[in-house]
């Protein structure tokens, strides 16, 4: 039997292939130091945060161990942390705290938003108020139908010519300055027009320009009070909120108009003339109060 007694030569590697042995040992090197290095930030994250855990550091005892471990949990960012007794302590965490805190302002909006759109419902019942038994009662006492109708409508055209000039007015009175006076005004006039049937049967002219004077100084009433009530009503909003507050203001505007006719229609038959104006417009000055709890910067 023969032997082989030729010792294999070791291969001899190409630079390719130890340029590739090479990376994948300092492949293999790195990943171990970034663990290590990670290892020594999350320890000394916890040395800072959690001085009790480390040898050389008791935490004392009682409430005042509870409220140090409780300021650590919260410098280092844990929402639930254990104690030394191993009882569970839960700590609120920053989400919570900023929905327990946004809870009471919400409430508060949403306080506010109901007498803006009360604010709102109210001016379009004073306008629609009249509109069941105003046409023959006003025919009986000599006026056209176009000047009916012009009375009807001036209302809506003293809101289109004093729109644009409300922002300014508010703007150096207030908003709340200007929604209490523009809702003491509603009343003024809604209070006024239940007073003109007192005039003489004999002088229609006196009617008819007692009828205009009233209903356009309403027009100019209703368009502060609306745009200081939607004024508040984006103002304040909350985020998720904000898309529906103008949605509220005219809903109100929307129930206001219809609730108007009937309630003035029910009020004529059973008082005349004067009692529908007199019973708004007393809700109305009514109403006054509760807005002068918004707040002052309004």
């Amino acid at each position: 039997m023969e032997y082989n007694t030729k010792v294999p030569q070791p291969q001899q590697e190409n630079s390719e292939g130890r340029e590739e042995r090479h990376t994948n040992v300092s492949r293999r090197s790195i990943l171990p130091q970034k663990k290590i290095v990670r290892r020594r930030e999350v320890g000394e994250r916890l040395r800072e945060g959690f001085p009790s855990v480390w040898p050389g550091r008791r935490m004392a005892s009682g409430a005042s161990g509870r409220a140090e471990h409780a300021a650590a949990a919260e410098r280092v960012g844990v929402s639930g942390t254990h104690s030394r007794s191993g009882e569970e302590t839960e700590h609120p965490s920053p989400r919570s705290e900023r929905a327990s805190q946004a809870q009471p302002e919400t409430r508060r909006y949403l306080a506010h938003a109901a007498l803006c759109c009360l604010a709102c419902g109210a001016a379009d019942v004073g306008a629609s108020l009249f509109a069941p038994f105003f046409p023959a009662h006003a025919a009986e006492r000599g006026l056209s139908s176009s000047l009916i109708g012009i009375i009807f409508a001036l209302p809506m055209i003293s809101m289109l010519l004093v729109t644009p000039f409300v922002p300014a007015v508010q703007h150096r009175l207030g908003v709340r300055l200007t929604l209490v006076g523009s809702m003491l005004g509603q009343a003024i006039c809604i209070l006024l027009f239940g007073f003109v049937d007192r005039l003489p049967a004999s002088s229609p002219i006196g009617f008819s320009v007692a009828c205009l004077g009233a209903r356009a100084a309403l027009g100019v009433a209703s368009a502060a009070s609306e745009v200081a009530a939607a004024t508040i009503l984006i103002a304040d909003a909350p985020d998720r909120l904000r898309a529906q507050a103008l949605g509220w203001a005219e809903a109100a505007r929307g129930l206001g108009s219809m609730v108007g006719p009937p309630l003035g229609g029910l009020f004529f038959e059973y008082g005349g003339f004067s009692l529908p104006f007199l019973v708004v417009g007393a809700a109305n000055s009514l109403l006054v109060l509760p807005l002068l709890r918004l707040p002052k910067g309004r």
